[in-house]
């Protein structure tokens, strides 16, 4: 053995050199690393050009050749042999030449290619791409595109590229334009009739009724079946049971299809063969009877080779005897019985209710995918010998000490088949952990939130430290989400931190017991999960798995996509790629086993046997290593009319290689005689299987293709059913029948059967689509939908998901307009409500965006330009709507048709299906895209560097991560920040985001996962700014510092003392030489970023505040905003002022530059943004939607949109060339009360600005603006005869207006402080006010005396309210007691002591023996629903007593935080309006939200 000590000499092989040149190194250092640097040197090669092996020599055999990774220890190879010169040999290999091929509609893949010959490349290309031909090879060089034609300019080419470090070189295959095609002998689709309807009826079997129970059985048996039915209904009355002799509309076999179709379970006897077989193709459950007569013989049965199967399928299933009992026998109870408990335990509808308290809560929450029929699946093509080699390369993984193995390898090559054999024959010193395959054509299986929840599940079931951790997890989530937060599960690589890697961290760290075997994560065929959020499994697996312990391992598999070769590049992980000779080795097992079966013989007797033998090799021959041929060829083989070896081998003889050809004879074999309408038939059922886009069940693709239910029977051969779903058995087949030039008459134009595809959505959704299909209560919140499928069949739901992607993929789309056109003025708000039930809200956004793409290139009318309108809509309102509309889906109907601009033609065409509308503060067209989450004012917002995602950070502490596109908030960190969030800022790579915070820090967070991986500490004040460029992080603060400190350490490089007054923001130049800073005296300062240098001298603000500031794309000019509102453009060089840009009329909190540094957007308390041309300084657009101050504006980095961010806790979204919006009529400064007249006509409000206005609820119009109080006006009020008007204000007067004239009539004087708030007796005549005095007074509405004055309270009276004859007044105050007085004897008749200041509403009830006090949030209102048992109260008037008042309140309309009530349940979302003020009247809403009055009417 080897001592790691001394200095080993190696023999190193250059494999393809001249004899095998062989160098020998001596190497002290043991890392494999090291031992390269030697080689390097010795062979003259570059680093990047070779890879080392090395091979163990045993018996005289070598195995199988290894690849250690850089941070492999030699120690660990060498230490495992006696004779290193003999027993071990390494050798470096020069890497192939890595090629990225970009062609048109695939994505984007990386090849290697031994030598630089351009018909290498090409070979392998049409390798990966088989459906292309008559193509260029292309490469761009700087900017000109040259087409690859000999060997020496490929050569030239890749040398150029080496020498640049650009690898891998790209070239771009171009296929000329296609003419179309059509094909004219497609016949019409076939119809049957049904018999006792009209002979024109079309039989669609998605509007037939559908059943609970299939009845099949034998003629012979009738009368006992007729028995057992009535049996069946007489105990579940609903029951729906299939009959032949009822349900019987064709011949009695197409019946049976249906039957089995359109039937949850089938009961069936095994002499019923065709029903046995077809439900165990579709996965139905059957309950197997015995019902025989007297003769039938049941051994001959068993034994006939036609009843085989069926008796075989239902062996292992509990056998219900009924023999040849009736009722009412004992025997015939007995038999009952028993069915009676099957239908109960396997008819969905009965059984769901007890599967539902049975289900794990673990596995409610986690949702993992069942892969039961994938390891069946594969279990029955797996041969037992082949992949064996696999265990000796998880040996040497398990030396490197790598935690990550890629299996990398072409389609069709087995690698699931690999996957399979490891996950349930793990190789020594492993266990499996969990196993995941991914599948393109399965949402369930191409989902990265699947893969991690399901992993998570698995781990949980194998150990018990993980399944206890994840249960803390699942309380720790349900407190999140019913907090209104988002759930972990919805950020797949914050829940593998949370649920997988913390989970592992919970083993201890000295139990062996989990160390003697590594774990196992799979995850079969990375290629295949959904490539829009590839990229976060990615992240998962070179970020994210770092965090791992030793003792897990991941294996993956995959095609070398490009996403996926560069991702795992940069980890560089221990590689596996089977070689040809070990894939030949195992497909030569593999055929022999499938062969040997079919002859029934010995392994000893094919070798023994020449022509069988010869049937072996010549099969393998022809398959070159590719298992997808070899298991069609097989199955072909199997089929076969005459399988003597003689025949089976003429049959191979006739194959060629590849695919293609195997599928042309099983075709072949299956439609040579057929004719025409046969092979429509075939093209019709396997063009709908096709071009469907996601696996369906049998009955769907009926109503989707029009098919009838014979002709589904098809081509089992290469069809594949799980779980009832129908697909293809690889996708190389979908490649060939879309290549007329491979499959020929059996070509499938996908084109046709999209646009036949996109007809049967159309008819499907018109008949079958309803407002409320689901049945819901739209007061409830419904995070799932449970039992939708009942109401909703999986056709509707299908075509409700996909119509979009049928209609764009038609080649004449403009002939289906008329049905899309009536689609959308009847059903549209329909598929978007069961789009929503479905949980597919994002889905509605994308399909919305690609349909408006596709109807741009339309010619366009009146028609299209309907549909692009309303289209547009559906978009917006689900975006600006998200909340409301996860919350329940019938609030499409209940807040966003109300809430709907009335110009729009979705409100157009649908508003008189909503309640309530707006009658005031309507708005006519579209604003921003609106997205909601946080909890208190926004104070940051920006963008990642593609443009897809928008940070923001909020007063609430936390950061949200927002999909740019959908709304969606993708992911929230909940900091450990102790104050606000002041600023965020993005590192260049969109890694990390910084957050700057008053509580004197700044953290550092990983996007991907919400961890801080930094805390810089150092600032003594509000750390008010925060910006990152490159390597380095630089903020300031209110302590007059600017502190640069590195990215990624964490040190703090310098402190730049700038001011005494406070750094308001800092901001790196775009080139990252220069540092900018913005304070409070007035100055702005250039540093340089390296060296701590200030410019001098500094450039000042005239006497103004400097509130931010933002570098020009070419760093030439600065842009500030300051305390006056004042927006300058600085030349930095000059170091003058070049522009002044005025408007805004409080100060400025933000300003950017676009990326073309051709416009500058500004964010103002004012409320509003506002967009400048910088070449000239005019304003361009004046935009308002805020509700509060604009604290923060973005630029998207691709110029299409800006972000704001405000005080009103939102964050909008802006198109760049925002036109300035309408002009909605409002209060210039917040709204204080609104108040709604007794007839509800009217609606008062009052404002800040001083003053009140007067609207009408009819017409929404602003009556009257009335100005004569000279401060805020608190409290407004209507008589109730609607002639006058009164309000309070902090001018310490009441005043009285007419309705009628908006004069003034009189002003009440008297208080010595604010008047706080009044209100009107029954009668009108007299008034009372309530002030900061501690005062109540009553006033004499025709007098304008002061008649009665109440000084009972110590503190604020915050309420006031008259009893309806006007002999009391009731008041509320801050000294916390509610007092009753008489109004003519000025008396105090009740005091009544409060448990809280804050119960500032009060009202008589019950003919004004009671009076009722409560609290709200809200400043004026009738009543607010319970938030606790001290919230509400009443009380007698005449003894003071507390009385009970659940039985008398909450009926009606009410207001509580964001929603309408009506009987205390949610009826209607109010977006926007979390801290408001409102008042109720009838069926009126009116309220409120900063300087915004709108109403509410419902008509029903």
């Amino acid at each position: 053995m080897v001592h790691q000590a001394t200095p080993v000499t190696l023999s190193i092989w250059l494999v393809g050199g001249e004899d095998d040149d062989v160098v020998e190194v001596t190497i002290n250092q043991f890392l494999v690393s090291e031992l390269k640097n030697e080689i390097q040197v010795a062979f003259d090669l570059p680093n990047s050009a070779f890879d080392i092996i090395y091979s163990y020599r045993k018996d005289g055999f070598v195995p199988h050749k290894l690849k250690p990774t850089p941070n492999s220890k030699l120690k660990n190879i060498l230490a495992t042999v006696a004779d290193i010169d003999h027993d071990l040999r390494f050798e470096i290999v020069l890497h192939p030449h890595k090629i990225k091929i970009i062609c048109d509609g695939k994505e984007p893949l990386v090849l290697e290619v031994e030598k630089l010959e351009v018909s290498k490349l090409r070979n392998e290309i049409e390798r990966c791409f088989p459906e292309i031909n008559n193509y260029m090879l292309q490469y761009d060089e700087d900017g000109v595109k040259t087409v690859l034609s000999s060997d020496s300019a490929f050569e030239d080419l890749h040398s150029r590229e080496l020498a640049t470090g650009s690898r891998p070189t790209v070239f771009v295959v171009s296929i000329p334009a296609k003419q179309s095609r059509s094909i004219t002998n497609l016949a019409h689709r076939p119809t049957v009739n049904n018999l006792n309807s009209s002979p024109n009826r079309v039989l669609d079997i998605s509007q037939e009724k559908r059943f609970d129970v299939m009845l099949s059985y034998s003629w012979a048996t009738k009368q006992q079946v007729k028995y057992l039915y009535q049996e069946l209904m007489s105990r579940f009355t609903d029951l729906k049971i299939w009959l032949d002799e009822r349900e019987m509309d064709v011949d009695i076999y197409s019946s049976m299809v249906e039957g089995v179709v359109k039937s949850d379970v089938v009961i069936t006897s095994p002499n019923c063969m065709r029903e046995i077989k077809f439900a165990a193709d579709l996965k139905k459950p059957l309950i197997p009877t015995r019902m025989f007569s007297d003769s039938d013989d049941i051994i001959q049965m068993i034994e006939s080779p036609n009843m085989a199967v069926p008796f075989l399928i239902t062996a292992g299933l509990l056998y219900i005897d009924f023999k040849q009992s009736l009722p009412p026998s004992v025997e015939w109870n007995s038999a009952i019985s028993a069915i009676y408990g099957q239908i109960e335990s396997r008819v969905p509808r009965f059984s769901c209710q007890k599967i539902s308290q049975l289900a794990d809560p673990l596995q409610s929450w986690l949702q993992p995918v069942d892969f039961s029929s994938d390891i069946e699946n594969y279990g029955s093509e797996y041969v037992e010998g082949t992949r064996e080699w696999v265990d000796n390369v998880f040996s040497e993984w398990q030396i490197s000490n790598e935690p990550f193995l890629w299996l990398c390898a072409g389609a069709g090559t087995g690698k699931s088949l690999i996957a399979y054999k490891v996950s349930v024959s793990p190789p020594p010193n492993y266990t499996l952990g969990s196993m995941f395959f991914c599948r393109h054509n399965d949402e369930q299986k191409n989902s990265v939130v699947k893969i991690v929840s399901s992993m998570a599940w698995d781990l949980g079931n194998r150990f018990p430290e993980i399944k206890v951790h994840l249960q803390l997890e699942m309380a720790k989530d349900k407190e999140r989400t019913e907090g209104g937060k988002i759930s972990i599960l919805s950020n797949p690589v914050e829940t593998f931190k949370s649920l997988i890697a913390d989970g592992f961290g919970t083993f201890k760290t000295d139990s062996q017991s989990k160390r003697d075997k590594n774990i196992l994560l799979i995850i079969d065929a990375l290629d295949e999960c959904d490539p829009k959020t590839r990229h976060n499994l990615l992240a998962i697996l070179t970020h994210s798995c770092k965090a791992l312990p030793d003792f897990v391992k991941v294996f993956a598999t995959g095609r070398p996509d490009l996403d996926i070769f560069e991702s795992l590049k940069a980890i560089d992980p221990f590689v596996l790629k089977p070689t040809s000779k070990e894939n030949l080795a195992d497909v030569k097992k593999f055929i022999t086993a499938k062969l040997k079966n079919m002859w029934s013989v010995s392994d000893d007797q094919i070798v023994s046997n020449s022509t069988m033998t010869a049937c072996v090799d010549t099969l393998v021959q022809k398959s070159e290593g590719v298992f997808i041929y070899a298991r069609n060829a097989c199955e072909f083989l199997l089929k076969s009319p005459d399988i003597s070896p003689n025949s089976i081998l003429t049959h191979i003889h006739e194959f060629e290689s590849g695919p293609d050809s195997v599928y042309s004879l099983i075709l072949n074999r299956e439609y040579g005689v057929a004719n025409e309408s046969e092979i429509d038939s075939f093209r019709r059922v396997i063009g709908t299987i096709l071009t469907v886009k996601e696996p369906v069940s049998i009955g769907t693709l009926i109503s989707l293709g029009n098919l009838t239910a014979n002709e589904t029977g098809l081509l089992r051969a290469i069809l594949k059913i799980e779980h009832g779903a129908v697909s293809v058995i690889h996708k190389s087949l979908k490649d060939f029948l879309s290549d007329i030039k491979r499959s020929g008459v059996f070509f499938i134009d996908t084109v046709f059967i999209n646009e036949q595809l996109a007809k049967s959505c159309f008819e499907i959704m018109n008949a079958e689509l309803s407002e409320n299909m689901a049945k819901l209560d739209p007061s409830e919140e419904y995070h799932a939908i449970s039992g939708s499928s009942s109401f909703i069949s999986d056709a509707l739901a299908y075509t409700c998901i996909f119509w979009v992607d049928h209609f764009i993929s038609c080649s004449n789309q403009e002939l289906l307009t008329p049905l899309l056109l009536e689609f959308c003025k009847t059903k549209l708000l329909n598929q978007f409500e069961v789009s929503i039930i479905l949980g597919k809200l994002n889905s509605v956004i994308f399909s919305s965006s690609n349909l408006l793409l596709s109807i741009e290139k339309m010619s366009q009318n009146q028609e299209t330009l309907f549909i692009s309108e309303i289209i547009q809509d559906v978009k917006r309102a689900a975006i600006n709507y998200r909340n409301p509309l996860l919350f329940n889906p019938l609030q499409l109907y209940k807040t966003v048709l109300a809430w709907l601009p009335q110009k729009s033609a979705l409100y157009k065409q649908y508003h008189r299906e909503g309640d309530p509308f707006i009658c005031i503060g309507a708005t006519e067209t579209w604003g921003p895209l609106s997205f909601e989450g946080h909890t208190d004012g926004v104070l940051s917002v920006g963008y990642k560097n593609d443009g897809k995602l928008i940070v923001s950070a909020s007063k609430d502490k936390t950061i949200k991560v927002w999909n740019s596109t959908t709304g969606e908030c993708v992911s929230t960190i909940f900091t450990d920040h102790k104050s606000w969030i002041n600023q965020v800022a993005i590192s260049d790579d969109d890694d990390v985001v910084a957050s700057a915070s008053s509580d004197m820090t700044v953290k550092v967070w990983r996007i991907a996962t919400g961890e801080c991986i930094l805390t810089l500490v150092g600032h003594t004040d509000i750390v008010s700014s925060v910006v990152i460029r490159k390597q380095y992080l630089v903020s300031g603060a209110l302590d007059g510092t600017v502190k640069v400190w590195s990215l990624s350490s964490g040190k703090n490089l310098q402190t730049l003392a700038a001011t005494t007054k406070g750094i308001s923001q800092v901001k790196i130049s775009k080139n990252g030489t220069n540092l900018v800073s913005v304070s409070k005296d007035y100055m702005i300062r250039i540093w340089h970023l390296d060296t701590g240098t200030l410019e001098t001298p500094p450039l000042v603000n005239g006497n103004s505040n400097m509130r931010c500031v933002d570098y020009s794309g070419n760093d030439e000019l600065l842009v500030t905003g300051d305390n006056v509102g004042v927006v300058k453009i600085w030349d930095v060089a000059a170091k003058i002022c070049v522009k002044i840009l005025e408007g805004h009329c409080e100060e400025v909190y933000s300003v950017t530059f676009s990326p073309d540094s051709k416009s500058v957007i500004s964010g103002s308390k004012d409320k509003t943004i506002r967009i400048w041309n910088v070449a000239t300084g005019d304003c361009l657009s004046s935009l308002e939607g805020h509700a509060n101050w604009v604290t923060s504006v973005a630029f998207n980095p691709l110029g299409t949109s800006f972000a704001s961010a405000s005080n009103d806790m939102t964050i909008k979204v802006w198109p760049a060339n925002a036109e300035t919006n309408e002009k909605v009529e409002k209060h210039k400064n917040d709204v204080t009360a609104v108040f709604v007249s007794l007839d509800e006509t009217l609606l008062s409000s009052s404002s800040t600005d001083n003053y009140v206005r007067l609207w009408s609820i009819k017409t929404g119009k602003c009556l009257m603006a009335l100005k004569s109080h000279t401060n805020w006006v608190n409290d407004v009020c209507i008589s109730s005869n609607n002639l006058l008007l009164a309000s309070a204000s902090r001018d310490t007067t009441v005043k009285l207006w007419s309705v009628e004239s908006g004069e003034c009539l009189c002003t009440f004087e008297g208080h010595h402080d604010y008047v706080k708030t009044v209100r009107f007796s029954a009668d009108s005549s007299i008034i009372a006010s309530g002030s900061n005095d501690r005062t109540l007074k009553i006033w004499s509405v025709a007098s304008g005396q002061c008649l009665q004055t109440f000084s009972f309270h110590t503190a604020l009276v915050t309420s006031v309210c008259f009893s309806s004859d006007n002999s009391l007044v009731a008041s509320t105050s801050r000294d916390r007691t509610l007092k009753v007085s008489s109004v003519i004897t000025g008396e105090l008749v009740r005091n009544i002591e409060l448990d809280t200041k804050w119960m500032k509403n009060v009202e008589f009830l019950d003919g004004n023996k009671i009076i009722m006090a409560h609290t709200v949030l809200q400043q004026a209102g009738w009543r607010s629903i319970k938030k606790s048992n001290d919230d509400i109260k009443g009380w007698f008037i005449d003894n003071g007593q507390p009385v009970n008042l659940s039985n008398v309140l909450f009926e009606g309309l009410n207001v509580s935080g964001e929603w309408i009530l009506f009987n205390q349940k949610r009826v209607s979302f109010l977006p926007d309006f979390s801290t408001g003020v409102y008042h109720l009247q009838g069926k009126v809403v009116g309220l409120a939200r900063g300087n915004l009055v709108t109403a509410y009417k419902f008509q029903n």
